[in-house]
């Protein structure tokens, strides 16, 4: 009987997890989905269904024939920065680490470098003044987005190679070799 018992546990998890992990493709259809890839109930699905929405790992909108469903975001959070004296390691450290939280170090040691990196660029060459950082965390993904008023790399590379069609900066970007530090020489 114990056996028995922890299979169909094993079961309904797995059922669970093939739900949110692709929820976010099949937002009106994964009951359907999920019945077909379980050869089981649409039924059986909604039990599914009922516990992670009481779980608050997925959120339902609609009605019945309407019904569409999201993953439920764990974090969403947006933050204006001044960008004249920011420093990339406090932000990350003050407000980015902990938004993100429990996450596996080397996903963590890879957030930190991309986010650092891109902030460092929006405050070095942007130009612009402000920062908007956004951080969605859901059951099964991590997204920052961070957008500044500045100029854009390409306008940016247009001004300082004179060029007059940002194709042009584009194919110089592609090229290599090329920044926008004046201070930056060459070999």
């Amino acid at each position: 009987m114990g056996v028995v018992m922890v299979g169909l546990r094993d079961r309904g998890e797995a059922i669970r997890q093939f739900i949110i992990n692709n929820v976010e493709g099949h937002a009106n259809d994964i009951v359907i989905v999920t019945a077909d890839e379980f050869d089981i109930s649409r039924q059986a699905v909604s039990v599914h269904m009922k516990r992670l929405v009481q779980q608050k790992s997925i959120i339902a909108e609609g009605n019945t024939r309407n019904r569409i469903y999201k993953l439920h975001p764990l974090v969403e959070v947006t933050e204006s920065f001044d960008l004249l004296g920011l420093e990339e390691d406090r932000i990350w450290r003050d407000f980015v680490a902990s938004k993100l939280g429990a996450l596996p170090d080397n996903v963590l040691d890879i957030w930190h470098y991309c986010f650092t990196e891109m902030l460092n660029n929006a405050i070095d060459h942007s130009q612009g003044n402000h920062a908007i950082i956004t951080i969605k965390k859901t059951p099964v993904s991590s997204e920052i987005i961070i957008t500044d008023d500045g100029i854009g790399i390409f306008t940016g590379i247009c001004n300082i190679l004179e060029l007059n069609d940002e194709r042009h900066a584009v194919l110089e970007l592609s090229k290599g070799k090329l920044t926008t530090d004046p201070g930056y020489q060459f070999l």
